[in-house]
């Protein structure tokens, strides 16, 4: 298979997290959507041999990745005091340096959202507003629930006022999409490109219809050795997006 690299930059707010498995989902809906029912058909047909045609990563920070879900002990992450305890878990982030290191080197490379964001900012706007050192920005969205049949809130109780979390990523902040790709005269990586990027203009996850989830897409025509080559002496492998390994 063939690793294809796409950069996406957010241009609205969010309801759901942009994970690998329900990208996936939203690119095969794009396909029926674009192509045709017998295009869908024809490519996860290979899933029953083992032969996906893609497979998705979550949409991580550029440059970065995620802190893998293991207990701190085997990241050398080592100490007794909560205060410090706690630090260390905030810090998610491992720039992709770290992927031609052993693992028990990662830990002072670790960064928390403040530090990793810090990475994208100018120097003056490090030292001009603190507020600015944010990954994702959460902000609550007023709803109330309709009643299909009349298009009103009803009477009585029918008024019942809800809200719906959202966020916003920094506005300088752009995310890494890797896409594991069997690429083929039936599905080349443009039409992938055509694909998320008809999700992006119509939305992504929850409230789409509501504007919110659309992105921008590019696919980056730069070698990036670092998620290609792995480290020689690895005995483990790093999933980038919820998986069941077989």
């Amino acid at each position: 298979m063939k690793r294809l690299i796409f950069t996406l930059t957010p241009k609205t707010a969010f309801a759901s997290p942009l994970q690998g498995d329900t990208l996936f989902g939203q690119c095969c809906w794009a396909i029926l959507h674009l192509y045709d029912k017998d295009k869908l058909t024809q490519l996860l047909n290979n899933y029953t041999d083992d032969k996906p045609f893609m497979v998705l990563s979550d949409a991580l920070p550029q440059d970065f990745i995620a802190r893998p879900t293991l207990p701190a002990r085997y990241l050398g992450f080592k100490t007794t005091d909560t205060k410090d305890r706690k630090q260390q878990k905030n810090k998610k982030w491992f720039p992709l340096s770290v992927l031609a290191k052993p693992l028990n080197e990662w830990t002072n490379a670790a960064q928390d959202d403040d530090e990793m964001v810090k990475t994208f900012l100018s120097e003056s706007e490090k030292k001009e507003n603190k507020k600015l050192h944010y990954l994702i920005s959460d902000e609550p969205q007023d709803h109330n629930s309709l009643n299909r049949l009349t298009g009103t809130t009803g009477k009585g109780d029918g008024f019942a006022p809800f809200q719906r979390q959202t966020f916003w990523y920094h506005p300088q902040v752009k995310l890494t999409l890797i896409v594991e790709f069997d690429e083929s005269p039936d599905f080349s990586a443009d039409q992938l490109l055509e694909v998320l990027t008809w999700v992006g203009e119509v939305g992504y996850g929850k409230e789409a219809s509501c504007g919110l989830g659309k992105f921008g897409v590019s696919l980056d025509d730069a070698v990036r050795p670092e998620l290609v080559e792995g480290h020689p002496q690895a005995n483990a492998w790093l999933t980038l997006a919820a998986c069941a390994p077989q």
